[in-house]
């Protein structure tokens, strides 16, 4: 009783700060998180009362807020009828389709720079470069907007259920073969992709796995117009398999349920996170630490995250500046930081292109390796311009630098502790814009 009148009594003399969440605390959170550091996220996490509640809270919010704009739904005409138009026609729809295909990337740029919950969009980045598809594969442009809908929707959910919707998913059975994948003509690409990529990883399965689990997913399809699931039970393999250890009489739902009771499959899932969030070296007993969380929590992947942000090694400040900023994260954490006023989406997407990252269009099904793979002379050189042009004559006023003020104005040194992973001594221009870009022009602010 004695202390909770004392801390009463603290509140009311010094407020909540002595309680609440450090801003260095928040920074590192917000910078490993990779989308920016933005006002509403900031202020969310300095007012709690610690950094475990400041977790918490930044992981329940971004698991229910609805992100995303809405897009145009347009399914392209490419059946019989198709086949039927004449060559110039052909070309007239080509192009449409072209035009669509690049406003899919802009809606996806602008839905990260409007959200207010950076986390999912981080996740969303995370489970498209997982789940990878490519634009160029997909007949339907839109079908990647429902896939990117449903990464929104398991972003911070059950990973179980997760895969029960990937696998039913148009675009990942287009671009992975499913939907030829039949009993008489066995495809095993999706099987193999799901157990290597998604799942398990090379080491704990084998050829024989890969071919039973290949039945299991026969049947598993699309209707005609290649817009909906549909499974063909006529094209489904029922015999007997021997799956993982199991045999009997299984579909592809339960060949999932199957894959799921292995370890494995937890500590592939957070290897991943590791690298994505924390360094490019996983500590192995952390891991395993992680996994048998996520894996008594029935794979929620809510739980798996916020244990990540409150392990000691994601806190220790020397696993900050420890990964390469993708040129996505660049791009849309620069601009949100900066609350950038009208930056033109579809600069935004030659620029990510130009730095190695093309929206929707990863270079095979493993994604983006990442990393130091992110940098070389061309991107690196993209990715100063991009910076550099921020702060031209007819652009600097578009950017609002209200997140660097204090009380004595605009603050260098807070823009630092914001902007940057690690302690900058940045030399006084006189003009704070140029010290500003002079901090988002050193090579830390490429890391997180």
């Amino acid at each position: 009783m004695k202390q909770l009148i004392l801390k009463i009594l603290f509140i009311l003399i010094f407020g909540n700060t002595l309680f609440a969440t450090s801003f260095s605390e928040c920074t590192h959170l917000l910078q490993k998180i990779g989308m920016g550091i933005d006002e509403f996220s900031l202020n969310r996490c300095t007012k709690a009362p610690n950094y475990t509640q400041s977790v918490k809270r930044l992981v329940t919010y971004s698991n229910r807020y609805k992100t995303a704009l809405p897009f145009l739904q347009k399914y392209f005409n490419l059946g019989k009828s198709y086949r039927a138009l004449s060559a110039t026609d052909k070309i007239k729809l080509n192009k449409e389709k072209g035009k669509y295909r690049f406003r899919l990337k802009e809606w996806w740029i602008e839905s990260m720079l409007s959200s207010k919950a950076p986390l999912k969009e981080a996740m969303v980045l995370f489970w498209s470069n997982h789940f990878t598809t490519k634009i160029g594969k997909i007949q339907q442009p839109y079908l990647l907007y429902r896939q990117n809908m449903l990464f929104r929707e398991y972003a911070l959910g059950n990973y179980r259920e997760f895969l029960h919707k990937i696998i039913q998913d148009p675009a990942m059975l287009i671009f992975l073969d499913n939907r030829v994948n039949r009993k008489k003509h066995p495809n095993e690409n999706f099987a193999r992709e799901i157990l290597e990529l998604f799942t398990l990883g090379v080491g704990n399965y084998t050829q024989k796995d890969i071919v039973e689990f290949s039945r299991a997913l026969s049947g598993y399809g699309l209707d005609r117009n290649m817009t909906k699931f549909k499974f063909y039970r006529k094209r489904h393999d029922n015999g007997i398999k021997n799956f993982l250890g199991y045999e009997g009489m299984l579909n592809a739902h339960q060949a999932i349920d199957i894959i799921l009771q292995k370890k494995a499959v937890s500590v592939f899932v957070v290897k991943k996170l590791w690298r994505y969030f924390i360094s490019d070296t996983p500590y192995m007993p952390e891991v395993n630490r992680l996994a048998k969380i996520f894996r008594d929590s029935n794979y929620n992947i809510s739980s798996v995250v916020e244990a990540i942000f409150l392990s000691p090694y994601f806190k220790d400040k020397s696993n900050s500046a420890t990964i390469v900023k993708s040129p996505i994260e660049l791009i849309v954490g620069t601009l949100r930081t900066l609350k950038y006023r009208g930056y033109p989406l579809k600069k935004a997407v030659i620029f990510s292109s130009m730095m190695g990252q093309n929206p929707f269009n990863p270079p095979n099904v493993r994604g983006w390796v990442g990393g130091k793979e992110w940098l070389n002379s061309h991107t690196l050189m993209a990715r100063r311009i991009f910076i550099d042009q921020l702060f031209l004559k007819n652009s600097i006023n578009s950017i609002d630098n209200s997140l660097f003020l204090s009380r004595g104005g605009l603050n260098i040194d807070k823009a630092v502790k914001i902007l940057s992973p690690i302690e900058l001594k940045v030399v006084p221009f006189g003009n704070f814009n140029k010290s500003l870009k002079s901090v988002l022009m050193h090579p830390a602010y490429q890391l997180k």
